[in-house]
């Protein structure tokens, strides 16, 4: 049997048909799973043994990819945490416990001046990566304080 006709039999064995709810117009691609039982020669055929370890593979790299990416969101969402009065003032580097609007924002203002993504480009991605949760909480700070 020659490779090519090997590959369309094993991706053949792959394929799904789209589903029947899906109207003409909007003709979706089919989506591709493993099918559970494939015929004796594609079980046999080193080749289909091979996709299909690479397509374990791509799975598996999918799934620790959506698996990080819930990590960041819950990370993120546990930052946009409102902060007290007092940890504000921390945050911007005010003593008293009162100031003014005037002397907020020139905190504010001062600590973006250092901070902002845009002023720390030329650093190290680690370095920007800091900064860029610093600038994070600096504007949790001043939304929480005006």
């Amino acid at each position: 049997m020659g490779i090519v006709n090997r590959i369309i039999k094993i991706a053949s064995s792959y394929a799904t048909k789209s589903s029947p709810t899906a109207s003409s117009s909007q003709k979706s691609a089919p989506k591709v799973t493993p099918k559970k039982t494939m015929n004796s020669t594609i079980e046999n055929d080193p080749l289909a043994k091979e996709i299909d370890a690479l397509f374990s593979k791509k799975q598996h790299q999918k799934a620790q990819t959506n698996q990080h990416q819930k990590q960041e969101q819950q990370s993120s969402s546990q930052k946009t945490q409102k902060l007290t009065r007092k940890e504000a003032l921390s945050i911007l580097n005010i003593q008293h416990e009162n100031p003014t609007n005037d002397q907020i924002k020139s905190a504010y203002k001062r600590l973006l001046m250092v901070y902002h993504p845009d002023r720390v480009q030329h650093l190290s991605t680690h370095e920007q990566k800091i900064a860029e949760e610093k600038t994070i909480l600096i504007n949790l700070a001043y939304s929480t304080l005006l």
